[in-house]
C-alpha cells in the first residue's frame, strides 16, 4: 500500500517503508531481507516492555551486518509505561546495542531515541504542539532531517551496503570458483586416464584382430588350403559324403576363425562405445556337381592284340613259343604290356585312376572358388571393423562441459563485479 502525506520529510524526497515484523512467517522474513538491502537507513522500533533477548539481538546484529547494514537507529516505544528505574535500565541496555550500529552516522547525532508514539499522536490530533514535543517525536524528526541532509550532501548508506554485499558475493563466487576448478581438474584427469586406457585397449584389440585375421588368411591361402583339403575333398566327393565332411570339418574350422575375429570387433564396440558392424558370415560355394560314371566291366574275351597280350601271358602262351621266335614274340608282348599298363596298372585300374583325377580337379576348383570368395568377404569386413577399432580423441564429457560452463559464468560475474560502479547521488532516500 502506498500512502502520500504532506510532511516535511517526505517533501525532501524521503520514502518510508513500513516493514512487517520478523520471526513470524518465512514470507515476511524474506520480504524484510529484500527491502533492507535497498534501504539507506534502518529505523528499528523496540517495545520497551519486552526487549529482545540476547539471542535475538545477536541474530539481528548478524543478520544486518552480514548484509552491510551497519547504521541503525533504535527508537524506544512504550517507555512511558515503565517505572523510572526500569526506564533507566532499559535505556542503558539499548544504548549498548545501539553502539554496534552507528558506523556511517554523522558525528554528533545519536542513533537511540525515545518516542512515546500514542501520546504524541493524541497531542497532535488535539493540535497541542508544545505537549507533543515532550513525547520525543520532534527531537527524532529533527535528527532525521539532519541525517537526510547529510546523506544527500556527503555520503550514501546504500553505497557501502551494496559494496559489502558485492564483497561477500565475490568471496562466495571465488570459493565456488576454486571448488569448480578443483572438480574440473579431477574430471579432466579422470578423462585423461580413461583416454590413455582406451588408447591402450584399442591398440590391444587391433593387434588381436590382426592376429585373428592373419590366421584366417593363412588358413585360406590357396596352396595351403589345397594341401590340407584337396585330397580329402576328392575322396568325400567320390564316396558321396561331401555334406557331412563339409559340416564337420570345413564349416567348423571357418566358424572358429570367424568367431575369433567377431569377438575382437565386439570388444572394440563395447569398450569404445560404438556400434559394431553386422557379424562376419563367410558363405560357401554351392556343392560341386561331379559327373556320374559307371565302372566298366572288363571283357574276358580278347578282341585285339592288346587284349591277347594282356591275357595270353598269364595263361601260359609263353611256354609254347620258344627259341628266337619266341623271344621276338615275348619282346613284343612286353612292349605292348608296358604300353597298356603303367606301373602295373590294369585297364580297369587305369579307368578308375582317370575318374579319380576328375574328383581331384573338382575339389581344386571348389577350394579355389571358396578361397577367392572368402578373401573378398574378409576385405569388406576388415574395412568396416577398422572404423570401429580406430582410436579417436573423445570429446569432453558432459560433466566437464557443465563445469566449464559454470566456471566461465563465474568468471563473467566476477569480472562484472570488479567493474561495478555506484551512483552516489540517488534521487530519493529510503528509510
Amino acid at each position: 500500500v502506498e500512502v502520500y502525506c504532506d510532511h516535511s520529510l517526505l517533501k525532501m524526497g524521503v520514502e518510508f517503508l513500513d516493514l512487517p515484523g520478523t520471526n513470524d512467517r518465512e514470507e515476511q522474513n524474506q520480504l524484510v531481507k529484500d527491502k533492507l538491502l535497498t534501504a539507506d537507513l534502518i529505523i528499528q522500533v523496540v517495545d520497551a516492555r519486552k526487549l529482545m533477548t540476547l539471542e535475538e539481538r545477536e541474530n539481528l546484529r548478524d543478520w544486518l551486518l552480514n548484509r552491510g547494514v551497519d547504521s541503525v537507529i533504535l527508537v524506544i516505544n512504550f517507555l512511558n509505561l515503565l517505572e523510572p528505574q526500569e526506564q533507566k535500565e532499559v535505556y542503558h541496555r539499548l544504548r549498548f546495542i545501539a553502539e554496534s550500529f552507528r558506523v556511517n552516522l554523522p558525528p554528533g547525532l545519536s542513533n537511540l531515541y525515545r518516542v512515546d508514539a500514542l501520546p504524541a499522536l493524541r497531542e497532535i490530533l488535539k493540535g497541542d504542539g508544545e505537549a507533543a514535543q515532550t513525547t520525543g517525536l520532534s527531537i527524532f524528526e529533527s535528527a532525521l532531517q539532519s541525517m537526510v541532509m547529510t546523506q544527500k550532501e556527503k555520503f550514501s548508506f546504500r553505497d557501502s551496503r551494496i559494496q559489502e554485499i558485492i564483497n561477500q558475493v565475490k568471496i562466495v563466487a571465488n570459493h565456488q570458483k576454486q571448488n569448480i576448478t578443483n572438480q574440473l581438474e579431477k574430471e579432466q584427469q579422470k578423462q585423461q586416464q580413461k583416454l590413455e586406457i582406451t588408447q591402450k585397449a584399442a591398440k590391444i584389440i587391433q593387434q588381436g584382430f590382426q592376429r585373428s585375421l592373419s590366421n584366417f588368411e593363412s588358413w585360406l591361402y590357396l596352396p595351403k588350403l589345397l594341401t590340407n583339403y584337396q585330397t580329402k575333398l576328392a575322396i568325400v566327393l567320390e564316396t558321396g559324403t561331401f555334406k557331412q565332411w563339409h559340416h564337420d570339418e570345413l564349416e567348423s574350422n571357418v566358424l572358429i576363425y570367424q568367431n575369433s575375429m567377431i569377438e575382437w570387433v565386439n570388444k572394440a564396440g563395447e569398450f569404445l562405445e560404438r556400434q559394431p558392424p553386422n557379424p562376419l558370415n563367410i558363405s560357401f560355394p554351392d556343392p560341386p556337381d561331379v559327373p556320374s560314371s559307371e565302372t566298366q566291366k572288363t571283357s574276358k574275351k580278347p578282341t585285339n592284340v592288346d587284349d591277347i597280350t594282356a591275357v595270353g601271358l598269364p595263361t601260359g602262351i609263353g611256354w609254347v613259343l620258344g627259341g628266337p621266335m619266341g623271344a621276338v614274340v615275348l619282346g613284343g608282348a612286353s612292349y605292348l604290356l608296358n604300353k597298356t599298363t603303367i606301373k602295373g596298372e590294369t585297364p580297369e585300374t587305369q579307368s578308375n585312376s582317370k575318374h579319380s583325377l576328375i574328383y581331384t580337379q573338382v575339389a581344386q576348383d571348389y577350394l579355389t572358388h571358396f578361397s577367392e570368395q572368402a578373401f573378398l568377404m574378409l576385405r569388406q569386413y576388415e574395412q568396416k571393423a577398422e572404423k570401429i577399432m580406430m582410436f579417436t580423441e573423445t570429446t569432453p564429457s558432459l560433466e566437464i562441459k557443465q563445469l566449464s560452463d559454470q566456471l566461465q559464468l563465474l568468471n563473467g560475474v566476477l569480472a562484472m563485479l570488479d567493474q561495478q560502479s555506484f551512483n552516489e547521488s540517488d534521487e530519493s532516500l529510503e528509510l
